[in-house]
């Protein structure tokens, strides 16, 4: 028993501890903002990690790097690899602890917080509304798997979830994005936070501040563990795509739905229909229902002097597309039938549509 005891601890004692952090977001080229790494170690002997920083899938550098004893080790990473949007940290002692950083060159703004390893496939970012300082609010999703993140962002307010979007973060990439990146028809006051139901594990940081970046707020995404929505599919968020009349094939015009809210069977939007007979009509309230995944929903207007109803009905979608018929009255008179073929609108990695505060670089 004795000689067990001791092969146990012995066997327990060469097992190495191994670890990782993750960077979720880094102000990379952008020479207004500044991101630093802070390594601090708290054993008595030298220790060792390695940093790999990627972007748009790209393997951008790799260093190994040490921290003294009881001592602490600043990377610039805006300096040392301005390319790099995200990253993570790998090390082999429990006594090293990680921060990373931010500061604004401008405004003066510094914000900092502890890497750690997580990431999730339902992920909070949390903005804060308790001072008139913060003028706008916007979030970094970082990807640090070899596949791309399929996912939906949900905008949540007073009045529960305002709407949704898709979004698509490629391997080891991050996007970023002010809230009307995302949501370009919701007022900033109401959105409170953010929801992300990815299919991979991600991570990010909600950030938010005022135009001249000389406050700044950064919290690191929570993980959840489980959303409402999940319980039912959500067709939130924006539809783009074509009517055809099967009556007159010279009748046919561009389509856009917006699904503003969805609460069980019901949902309603706007809608707008370009190059009717009465010309484009724009910004139409919308109303109908989801049974069984089948949309059957309708509008009204007024052309002239009479009204017009179209009950868009069938719809159906097949992946990303919703498609079905549409028929049209005027005046309680037959007037048109056809068909449409909606796409819903997929928001891809932005292009550096901003540093961290909009139109500040």
């Amino acid at each position: 028993m004795r000689r067990l005891a001791l092969f146990t601890l012995i066997f327990s004692v060469s097992i190495a501890f191994s670890a990782e952090v993750l960077i979720p977001h880094l102000t990379a080229e952008n020479a207004s903002w500044s991101s630093v790494i802070q390594v601090d170690n708290y054993s008595e002997e030298d220790q060792n990690f390695t940093l790999t920083l990627f972007r748009d899938g790209l393997e951008v550098h790799l260093g190994v790097y040490q921290v003294p004893a009881l001592s602490q080790t600043l990377l610039n990473l805006s300096e040392l690899e301005p390319l790099g949007v995200c990253g993570h940290i790998e090390y082999e002692s429990n006594l090293l602890q990680f921060r990373l950083s931010y500061e604004s060159q401008n405004g003066g703004g510094l914000a900092e917080f502890a890497l750690t390893e997580s990431a999730a496939t339902i992920q909070s970012f949390r903005f804060s509304d308790f001072s008139p300082s913060i003028e706008w609010k916007g979030i970094a999703i970082g990807n640090l798997e070899d596949q791309t993140a399929h996912a939906t962002l949900f905008a949540l307010g007073d009045q529960g979830i305002l709407g949704s979007t898709l979004v698509d973060v490629g391997p080891m990439t991050r996007i970023r994005g002010v809230h009307s990146n995302y949501f370009p028809n919701l007022a900033f006051a109401a959105v409170k936070s953010f929801v992300l139901v990815s299919d991979l594990p991600v991570s990010g940081v909600a950030i938010s501040g005022d135009f001249s970046s000389s406050k700044l707020l950064f919290t690191q995404s929570s993980e959840l563990p489980i959303f409402p929505s999940m319980d039912q599919e959500s067709y939130l968020g924006d539809w783009v795509g074509s009517w055809q009349s099967t009556e007159d094939p010279e009748a046919k015009g561009d389509a856009s739905l917006q699904i503003l809210r969805q609460e069980g069977s019901t949902f309603s939007g706007l809608l707008n229909v370009l190059g009717t007979d009465c010309g484009d009509v724009l910004g139409l309230p919308v109303s109908g229902s989801i049974v069984d995944g089948v949309f059957d929903f309708n509008i009204s207007l007024t052309c002239g002097i009479f009204p017009v109803d179209i009950l868009f009905s069938d719809g159906v979608v097949n992946e990303s597309t919703l498609s079905g018929n549409y028929e049209q009255t005027v005046n309680g008179e037959f007037y048109d039938r056809g068909t449409f073929e909606l796409t819903r609108v997929v928001q891809k990695h932005f292009s550096e549509p901003y540093s961290h505060a909009p139109n500040r670089r």
